[in-house]
C-alpha cells in the first residue's frame, strides 16, 4: 500500500509539473515572475540582476536599430550635402563653359566677317587693278587719285605690278607714278616704302 501511495504521489507531481509547463507555454500563468516575487520577498526585497520587463531584449534591439538608422541617416545627409555641392560646382562649370562657347562663337563670327571683308577687298582691288590696266594711262591716273584712299591706291598699284609680272609683261606702274602730280607721287612712294 505504501508503494501505491508513493507511486500515486509521483504521478500527481509529474502531472502537476506538466500542467504548470502547459499553462506557462500557453501564457496563462507566468511562474517565473511569481517565483521571482517570492524570492524577493524571501530575500527581504532585494532586486536581482534580472529585469521584470519581458520585452527588455526587444527594446534593446529596437534602440540599437534606431541608433544604426540615425547613423545611416547622418551618413546619407553628408552624402547628399556633398552631392549638392558637386551639382552646384557642375552648374557653375556649365555656365562658364556656355559663356566661353558664346565668346568662341563671337570670335569665329568676327573672324569669318574679317575674312569675308578681306576677300571682298581683294576682289575689289583685283577689279580696280584690271580696270585701270585696260585704260589709257592718263585716265588711269585720274581715276586712281580719285579713290582718295592711299592704302587702296597702293594695293591697286601693287596688284597691277603683280598681274604684269604674272603675264611676263613690263609693269606700267612706274609710268603711272610719273604721270601723277609730284606731291601725290612722292606721298604714295613714301607710304609704299613704309607699308610692309
Amino acid at each position: 500500500m505504501k508503494v501505491k501511495i508513493l507511486l500515486m504521489l509521483i504521478i500527481n507531481i509529474c502531472l502537476g509539473v506538466l500542467l504548470l509547463y502547459v499553462l506557462e507555454f500557453a501564457g496563462v500563468v507566468n511562474y517565473f515572475s511569481i517565483i521571482k516575487q517570492r524570492t524577493l520577498q524571501a530575500s527581504g526585497g532585494k532586486k536581482t540582476g534580472r529585469s521584470d520587463d519581458p520585452f527588455l531584449i526587444e527594446k534593446e534591439e529596437y534602440k540599437k536599430l534606431l541608433s544604426s538608422i540615425e547613423i545611416r541617416e547622418a551618413d546619407i545627409n553628408v552624402l547628399q550635402k556633398e552631392l549638392d555641392e558637386k551639382a552646384a560646382a557642375l552648374d557653375t562649370r556649365d555656365k562658364q563653359l556656355t559663356e566661353q562657347n558664346l565668346q568662341i562663337q563671337k570670335i569665329q563670327e568676327q573672324m569669318a566677317r574679317a575674312a569675308e571683308e578681306k576677300a571682298d577687298y581683294r576682289k575689289k582691288v583685283g577689279k580696280l587693278a584690271e580696270g585701270f590696266a585696260n585704260m589709257e594711262p592718263e585716265k588711269s591716273v585720274e581715276r586712281i587719285l580719285a579713290l582718295a584712299d592711299d592704302l587702296l591706291i597702293l594695293d591697286v598699284l601693287a596688284r597691277m605690278d603683280q598681274a604684269s609680272a604674272e603675264q611676263g609683261k613690263k609693269s606700267i606702274v612706274p609710268y603711272l607714278y610719273s604721270l601723277m602730280p609730284k606731291e601725290d607721287a612722292s606721298r604714295l612712294l613714301k607710304k609704299s616704302t613704309v607699308t610692309p
